[in-house]
């Protein structure tokens, strides 16, 4: 996994460095007398808040970049709140320092009315619900009946508009990335679509970190199991 810390863009190289914290002191398999030294939660929270900032996926979904799967406009598949999900998934994946984090999916889902995608980070004994519409890292908890609890005080308090108060959500968490129908870069004309407005929506983050395209999705196909998954070209 790369360093979030490592890869300053080239045209934003004369900007200021790292907001937080140094590669070294987020490394997560620092040794001292011999033992793992475990991150503080503090300096976890503060890693993931930067890099869900500049994932882009916050901007993106500002600019109207959102696709139902009822209403896919010539695509294969849709774009919307569970592809949102999978992208930002793949990118904490892919930009995170550490290898013993855990990014899973979940599924916010009420009695009436449509549900929501969040993606879920583990580490150091606690849970990070994050939105990646909104770029929303709630406080950690330490279960996931508590996740449950936060992320519906989020809903109710994010989208008011659709939530009424009072309105209960029912958590499911999925590890895989096909939770919600085929994700997004299976096709590539949305491919192409998502790439191009990715790159507009990273430029409007004021001194943002480099993204490629690769970061945002999987690189193993489920169906197979065993090679490597080619992401469809873009045009």
């Amino acid at each position: 996994m790369f360093g979030i810390s490592r890869r300053k863009c080239a045209r934003q190289s004369g900007r200021r460095a790292i907001r937080t914290l140094s590669f070294e002191q987020l490394d997560a398999r620092r040794v001292m007398a011999g033992d793992v030294v475990p991150i503080p939660v503090e300096v976890v929270e503060a890693t993931l808040q930067e890099a869900v900032d500049n994932s882009g996926l916050e901007q993106l979904a500002d600019n109207g970049f959102y696709i139902p799967d009822d209403d896919l406009i010539g695509y294969e598949s849709g774009f919307d709140c569970d592809d949102y999900a999978v992208a930002m998934g793949n990118f904490l994946e892919n930009t995170l320092p550490w290898e013993n984090v855990e990014v899973v999916y979940g599924t916010l889902t009420p009695e009436e009315g449509d549900g929501h995608a969040v993606v879920i980070v583990e580490m150091s004994d606690v849970f990070f619900g994050i939105d990646p519409q909104t770029g929303t890292v709630l406080d950690p908890v330490e279960s996931l009946a508590d996740l449950d609890t936060a992320l519906t005080e989020m809903m109710v308090t994010e989208y008011p508009h659709v939530v009424s108060p009072g309105t209960e959500f029912e958590l499911e968490v999925s590890e895989s990335d096909f939770f919600a129908g085929a994700p997004f870069y299976i096709d590539p004309s949305l491919n192409a679509t998502f790439e191009y407005e990715l790159e507009i929506a990273l430029e409007q983050i004021d001194d943002a970190y480099c993204s490629v395209f690769t970061e945002y999705v999987q690189n193993y196909s489920p169906e197979e199991g065993d090679g490597d998954f080619v992401i469809p070209p873009t045009e």
